[in-house]
């Protein structure tokens, strides 16, 4: 291993935390980042959900206690709110962190950068080509499912048009919020994370290409009924969520997004981006056959995918019926029970009713 010599493309969560394992093993890599610097782009929440990953009931414990990572998140979700049209259920427990990305100081990826000593190359003109004749191992790593297509067939499962802005007002810093309301964000979700008690990211995302993101802002801060100001923007026309046919193709490895590591239901990714960076390590350092240990991350982004299917075909009636159900002992046990994977059982109840599901 000593004299392999190895790149990853990239400098995101998955290609860093590739990068610090192999390091472990007293291995470095090369890493090439089209950007200045790690997460240079807009500030924005992320949830780590917890109840999307069981049997792994703790992710940053895991990421510790497994892979030696140790990282801090923002805060720990301690509640859950989900809101439809016209009803409203809230749980409490453990759900999950609230993370940050973007030129925040605690983003998880300046974290793990931090930890590493492999040489970084920021604003690098390198393509995949370039690297596959200086380097014997590539880890694809971009976070872009676009870079995959010119090296093999990606699928692209979700295209999402994203409007997320930072709101300053009086928040909870455990509670996330979930809206599920077709008039604020059409076959999509929008979702409120505090950053701390006075400053939120809350976000519309829906796949509808012609929706007019400004009449979808207006409707959310009118339903919200909040007096907060509004204090940064940003927008994304194209986010596209999908998985490449095969997850390594001679000794290119592809991570992250670029390897379809991510839920589809609410396009959360940070976890599954560092699993499969870190897996991906430990396969070229042992020889292990990296998809055989990512097979339950391909299973979690079925299932999770079912369910975003399922929520797209709701309307705003079918959705005040499911928080009207979850209010009860559904609820309850869905997302307390120790002996139940609620997103494995979910996808299971959904998976008869969603249009297409052969396909899936």
């Amino acid at each position: 291993m000593k004299n392999t010599k190895i790149a990853i493309l990239g400098a995101g969560l998955s290609g860093l935390c590739c990068a610090f394992q192999l390091e472990k093993h007293g291995v470095k890599a090369d890493i090439f980042e089209r950007r200045r610097e790690v997460e240079d782009r807009f500030i924005n929440g992320e949830g780590m959900m917890d109840i999307l990953t069981r049997p792994i009931k703790d992710s940053f414990s895991y990421l510790a206690d497994q892979f030696d990572l140790h990282l801090q998140p923002l805060h720990p979700i301690s509640k859950l709110t989900m809101v439809s049209e016209h009803n409203q259920v809230d749980f409490s427990g453990h759900f999950g962190f609230i993370t940050v990305r973007g030129r925040h100081p605690q983003a998880l990826s300046k974290q793990v950068a931090k930890k590493i000593k492999s040489k970084i190359y920021f604003n690098s003109k390198k393509t995949y080509d370039d690297l596959l004749k200086e380097y014997d191992t590539i880890l694809m790593a971009t976070g872009d499912g676009r870079d995959v297509r010119n090296i093999q067939p990606f699928n692209t499962d979700v295209s999402v048009k994203i409007l997320g802005f930072t709101l300053k007002g009086e928040f909870n810093p455990g509670q996330v919020k979930i809206f599920l309301n077709n008039d604020l964000s059409p076959k999509g979700y929008v979702y409120l994370l505090p950053y701390d008690e006075e400053n939120a990211n809350i976000a519309i995302a829906t796949p509808v290409n012609h929706a007019d993101m400004s009449i979808l802002k207006e409707r959310l801060l009118q339903f919200i009924d909040i007096s907060s100001k509004i204090t940064d923007e940003f927008k994304i026309e194209d986010y596209i969520i999908g998985r490449p046919e095969k997850s390594r193709i001679g000794n290119t490895y592809f991570i992250g997004n670029c390897g379809g590591n991510i839920f589809p239901f609410m396009g959360f990714g940070q976890f599954g981006a560092m699993l499969s960076g870190l897996l991906a390590a430990d396969s070229i350092i042992y020889n292990i056959d990296f998809d055989e240990q990512i097979q339950f991350l391909r299973k979690s982004y079925g299932r999770s995918l079912i369910l975003r299917r399922f929520m797209e075909e709701m309307d705003n009636e079918n959705f005040d019926k499911m928080v009207k159900v979850l209010q009860g002992k559904v609820g309850e046990r869905l997302f307390h029970s120790n002996k139940i994977n609620p997103l494995k059982a979910a996808s299971y109840l959904m998976y008869p009713y969603v249009k297409g599901r052969k396909s899936l």
